[in-house]
């Protein structure tokens, strides 16, 4: 149910933006969330409706935008997809691996009227 806290959070950076920028409504956020974050999608969008009803952003369309996860060997220094941190490099099955995308979370843009 982390979700929920996601959801407050982007709650607050579109009302802090629209506040800034005036707007009478938001119509879509994009959100980039990294493939690591174990953050379920359809769970997102359903307790974004719940915690955005009544606020600028309650009609709101909920796009999110995956980013696959990637790290690096430590020993053989290529660069591998990971599904999750437990993985093994493909190349030379070290343990050791540097990850450098797929832990994002963050509020891409948003449709403002």
């Amino acid at each position: 149910m982390h979700e929920i806290w996601f959801c407050r959070e982007i709650l607050q950076i579109v009302q802090k933006k629209s506040c800034e920028l005036n707007c009478r409504s938001v119509k879509k956020i994009s959100l980039e969330i990294g493939q690591l974050m174990g953050i379920d999608q359809n769970s997102l969008i359903f307790n974004f409706k719940v915690v955005s009803c009544g606020t600028i952003a309650q009609d709101a369309i909920l796009e999110v935008i995956p980013i696959r996860a990637k790290a690096k060997c430590d020993i053989c220094k290529k660069e591998v997809s990971i599904n999750q941190y437990s993985d093994l490099c493909n190349f030379c099955g070290g343990a050791s691996l540097t990850v450098f995308q797929g832990e994002e979370f963050q509020v891409k843009s948003m449709e403002i009227n």
